[in-house]
C-alpha cells in the first residue's frame, strides 16, 4: 500500500486509534463544554450549596443575633456575627473573598441581592448611633472592614485588662460552671485580640513553632483554671 493510500484509509477509519495528546485535549474540550453548560444553566440563587443562595424565608429587617454593637461590645459583637453568617453561607461577601462582579456579569444581580441582604442584617444589628454614621456604606465587605477598623480595640491596654481580669478571676461563691463559663468568655476575648495564625505550611499535623505556641496557652488556660478553684 502506497503512503497516500494509507492515508485515504486512516481518514475513512473514524476508528482509527488517536495518540494519547490528542485524547487528553479532545477529554479537555468537553470537560470545559460541560463546565460552561453547566454555568449558564445552574441559577447559582436556587442552588442551596451557592453562597449566592437565599432563602425564601430570609428577611432583610430580622436581625441575625440578638446583641447590638456598641462601642464596647465588638469582640463578642463579631463573633456572634461572624457565625451566623457562616451558617448562612455568607463569609466569603465580607472578607473579600467574592468581590464585586462586572455588571455585564451574569452573576452581578445575584452578587447585589446577596450584598443588600448582608448590609441589612449588619446594619439592624448596629447600635442607633452606629448605625447613622455607617448608612450611606452600600458594600457589605466595605461595611464590616469599617467597622472593625473603628471598633476592634486590638490594643494593648484592652489586653492588659483581659489578662488582669484573668488573673484576678476565682471561683469564689460561683459554680464550677459559671467559674469555667467566664473564663472561657475572656479566652476567647484575648484569642481574638492576639491570635495565633493557622499554620500554611505543615501538610497533615503542625510540626513547627505554631504548635508549641498553642500547647504552651492551652497549658497557661489549664493552670489558671486550677488555680482559681475552691480548696
Amino acid at each position: 500500500m502506497t503512503t497516500d493510500q494509507s492515508t485515504m484509509t486512516t481518514a475513512a477509519n473514524p476508528t482509527f486509534p488517536m495518540d494519547a495528546q490528542s485524547i487528553a485535549n479532545f477529554l479537555n474540550q468537553i470537560s470545559a463544554i460541560q463546565a460552561h453548560v453547566a454555568r449558564t444553566t445552574v441559577n447559582p440563587m436556587q442552588d442551596p450549596a451557592s453562597p449566592y443562595f437565599i432563602h425564601p424565608s430570609e428577611s432583610l429587617g430580622n436581625p441575625l443575633i440578638p446583641v447590638k454593637l456598641n462601642a464596647s461590645n465588638y469582640s463578642s459583637w463579631s463573633r456572634g456575627m461572624l457565625l451566623a453568617l457562616k451558617s448562612k453561607n455568607k463569609l466569603k461577601f465580607i472578607d473579600g473573598s467574592i468581590v464585586k462582579p462586572d455588571e455585564l456579569d451574569p452573576l452581578f444581580e445575584a452578587w447585589k441581592k446577596c450584598n443588600t441582604y448582608l448590609v441589612s442584617w449588619i446594619t439592624v444589628s448596629l447600635s442607633p448611633e452606629i448605625s447613622g454614621s455607617v448608612i450611606w456604606n452600600n458594600n457589605a465587605s466595605d461595611l464590616w472592614k469599617e467597622l472593625k477598623r473603628r471598633y476592634y480595640q486590638g490594643d494593648k491596654f484592652r489586653v492588659a485588662e483581659l489578662q488582669e481580669e484573668l488573673f484576678q478571676l476565682r471561683q469564689g461563691d460561683a459554680t464550677i460552671t459559671a467559674y469555667y463559663t467566664k473564663l472561657q468568655s475572656i479566652w476567647e476575648d484575648l484569642n481574638n485580640f492576639r491570635p495565633i495564625p493557622e499554620c500554611t505550611h505543615c501538610e497533615q499535623s503542625c510540626t513547627c513553632g505554631l504548635s508549641v505556641m498553642r500547647e504552651f496557652r492551652r497549658e497557661d488556660y489549664t493552670t489558671r483554671f486550677l488555680r482559681g478553684l475552691n480548696d
